[in-house]
C-alpha cells in the first residue's frame, strides 16, 4: 500500500509580532481593494511552491541552520504591482541586513530547490484586486524583525499556517 505524502504551498517569511501587525493593518486604512487579513501579513524571502512533508522537513533543518539575528526595517512607502492590481509597504531604502538574509537563505535553497529568478522586492502585500494608492509616501513604520518563518497557504490560499518558525 502506497501513502500520499500531503503537499501544501509553502514560503519563508519575516513574520511581524502583534504590535507591527497592528500598525501594517493601520496602513490598510486608505486602500481600496481586497484587504489582507490581519493574520496574513508578512515579508516573503522565498516562495517554494507546492512541497510534500519530506521537502518540508529538509526546509525546516534549512530554517534551522539559517544564520539569522534580529533586524529593524524602516517601512515607509506605498508600492503598487499593476499586472497583480496588488498593493504594497516597503522600504524606502536598501537594508544590508536584510539583503544578508535574503542571500544567505537563497543560497541554501538554490542546492535543492529552483527558486524564481526575478529579484528581490522586499514588501509587505496590504490589498488584492486593488486600485493605485493616490500616493506613495507615508509616516516611517519601523519593524524589529525578530521572527522568520516557514508558512504553508491554505489550498483556497486565504490563510497562512506556521510549520516552523525561529526567533533572533
Amino acid at each position: 500500500m502506497t501513502t500520499r505524502l500531503t503537499r501544501q504551498r509553502v514560503f519563508f517569511a519575516l513574520w511581524p509580532d502583534p504590535g507591527t501587525r497592528a500598525a501594517l493593518t493601520r496602513l490598510q486604512a486608505p486602500l481600496q481593494g481586497r484587504m489582507v487579513r490581519a493574520q496574513n501579513l508578512h515579508l516573503t524571502l522565498a516562495f517554494l511552491g507546492t512541497q510534500d512533508e519530506a521537502a518540508c522537513a529538509r526546509l525546516c533543518a534549512v530554517l534551522d541552520q539559517l544564520p539569522f539575528e534580529a533586524l529593524t526595517l524602516e517601512l515607509s512607502r506605498y508600492g503598487y504591482f499593476a499586472r497583480a492590481h496588488t498593493v504594497w509597504a516597503g522600504l524606502a531604502a536598501p537594508s544590508p541586513a536584510l539583503a544578508r538574509l535574503h542571500g544567505a537563505l537563497a543560497q541554501r535553497l538554490a542546492m535543492e530547490w529552483r527558486l524564481a529568478a526575478r529579484p528581490f522586492e522586499a514588501h509587505v502585500t496590504l490589498a488584492r484586486d486593488a486600485s493605485a494608492p493616490s500616493g506613495s509616501a507615508f509616516a516611517p513604520l519601523l519593524w524589529r524583525v525578530d521572527q522568520i518563518a516557514l508558512l504553508a497557504s491554505a489550498p483556497d490560499g486565504a490563510d497562512y499556517r506556521v510549520i516552523a518558525a525561529r526567533s533572533s
